[in-house]
């Protein structure tokens, strides 16, 4: 199952946010739900590659988006990775809204990440990793 069939999928259960229609969002495959790892996690993938353009994507709804689909798959354990590869200015997130999705998601997300992998990432990218790595 994709995260594009489980979000653009409505349930009851899933929250507040199940009645919003993400389907403008999900068609760009930014996230995904590959599988289970070895283990029999769910693993989920976050490719910033596909992020569109900045000036034509709403990152607020790309927020709640993925909190929707993290809902799903959060109370139990859990692997995430992160392909950071293909950001580049035109479609690379502002800090102030990274900073939003940290204090966001809270330890219900947390508590479950059992393997956050980063591929690719930059000095930079690493550098918040290692800075937020206790927190995480």
């Amino acid at each position: 199952e994709t995260a594009t069939s489980a979000a653009a999928s409505s349930s009851p259960a899933a929250g507040p946010s199940s009645a919003t229609d993400f389907s403008d969002i999900a068609r760009h495959g930014v996230v995904d739900i590959v599988g289970d790892d070895p283990y029999g996690r769910k693993v989920v993938v976050v490719s910033a590659c596909k992020l569109p353009n900045n000036k034509t994507f709403n990152h607020t709804k790309f927020l709640a988006y993925l909190v929707h689909t993290l809902d799903q798959y959060v109370e139990q354990d859990y692997s995430l990775v992160y392909f950071h590869y293909g950001l580049n200015r035109n479609n690379k997130p502002p800090l102030s809204w990274l900073w939003s999705i940290y204090k966001l998601l809270d330890r219900k997300y947390k508590k479950n990440l059992k393997a956050l992998y980063l591929v690719h990432p930059t000095n930079f990218i690493r550098l918040v990793y290692n800075l937020f790595k206790p927190a995480i």
